[in-house]
């Protein structure tokens, strides 16, 4: 990993450009269990286990119990993005279970601002569809979060990648700041740069430049996530990240360079003007004249 980085030119002793906006300084991408709190790796609650007790709380009709402990889990975040979801449905399901309409609609609100595609089996049963269904049709006329990342096509690997990063919509305003993990394609794990996301307009970063001397790819993907931390969006996936084709262009080689072709056609006019000087100027051997007696 250390050895990429150096490739990927993180620090100035690995290179990287220096003019214009600064290139991004890239950290590694936390190990499984953790999220990025902005200043280091920290551990996460897993949730299955709270998940699961609740579960067989509602079965058992001990709704109350089971609504405590889905938010008290949900407190104890910050949770990564399938966590999160699935505690807010609980909440939602369980505030449904207690004929907390209100309650209901708001969590399942969330719910679908946080998975507009979110589907609720039926067997969960008429209580819980049914504010759903009001909170889907609810969610249908509003736009869904959504986050954009571009970046140029005429890149190449001696230059730092820039991309862009804009919130084209964020109803909830649960959009705080936003994670950017990319990789050159073939290595095993990200590398990661934070940001914060903009209300209005976009956030520009750049990538240190890969390079390496050849044609490369770099897949990216960016999880995006609110004030307590928690992530609530992901813009692509680490199982299906977005690709960025990067050229190499070869170095001119030296004999084809201008200066090199200007300098042989300096030394060429420099001898045809002695060749001429020599023919028309060098005194001739027999010098015309006459003489008399």
């Amino acid at each position: 990993m250390r050895a990429w980085l150096c490739v990927f030119g993180l620090i100035a002793a690995c290179g990287g450009a220096t003019s214009g906006r600064a290139t991004a300084r890239l950290r590694p991408d936390c190990p499984r269990g953790s999220l990025w709190n902005g200043v280091r790796c920290a551990a996460v609650t897993p949730a299955a286990g709270e998940l699961a007790k609740g579960d067989q709380e509602l079965a058992q009709g001990e709704l109350e119990t089971a609504l405590a402990r889905f938010r008290v889990a949900l407190q104890r975040g910050p949770h990564p993005y399938e966590d999160h979801v699935k505690l807010v449905e609980k909440v939602a399901i369980a505030e449904s279970f207690l004929e907390e309409e209100a309650e209901a609609l708001r969590w399942f609100d969330l719910l679908l601002a946080l998975d507009p595609g979110h589907v609720l089996s039926y067997e969960t049963g008429p209580k819980a569809t049914q504010p759903f269904q009001k909170a889907l049709i609810a969610a249908r006329a509003r736009p869904a979060p959504e986050v954009q990342v571009s970046w140029p096509y005429d890149l190449e690997v001696s230059r730092p990648v820039p991309i862009d990063v804009a919130v084209v919509a964020d109803p909830k305003r649960f959009l705080a700041r936003a994670t950017l993990f990319a990789r050159r394609r073939g290595e095993a794990r990200f590398s990661a740069v934070d940001l914060a996301l903009p209300r209005r307009g976009h956030e520009s970063i750049r990538l240190p430049a890969l390079a390496t001397g050849k044609p490369e790819v770099m897949q990216v993907y960016l999880s995006a996530f609110d004030r307590q931390g928690n992530e609530v969006l992901r813009w692509a996936s680490p199982q299906h990240p977005r690709e960025i084709a990067i050229a190499f262009d070869p170095p001119t080689p030296w004999y084809k360079k201008w200066w090199v072709w200007a300098g042989v056609g300096a030394v060429v006019a420099v001898g045809t003007g002695i060749a001429v000087f020599v023919a028309t100027d060098e005194p001739p051997d027999l010098i015309g004249g006459g003489f008399s007696f």
